[in-house]
């Protein structure tokens, strides 16, 4: 994903069968890297009482150009 002169690159990092999953994000200037490990990561995961167990994968939508 691009936005603003930013590239971000989601990706899914552990288990995905088990409370370890998360998705991660970085970021970079240029698609090629260096790559920048984002500030808030994890931005999913395992909440604190475990009703949300191993998040699931992400997506997200462009809509009238603001993303979700």
């Amino acid at each position: 994903l691009k936005r603003n002169g930013i590239y971000y690159l989601m990706y899914s990092d552990k288990f995905c069968q088990n409370s370890t999953y998360q998705v991660k994000v970085s970021t970079s200037k240029s698609p090629i890297g260096p790559w920048t490990y984002g500030a808030k990561n994890p931005i999913l995961s395992t909440n604190s009482d475990t009703s949300v167990e191993g998040p699931g994968h992400h997506s997200m939508l462009l809509e009238r150009d603001r993303h979700f």
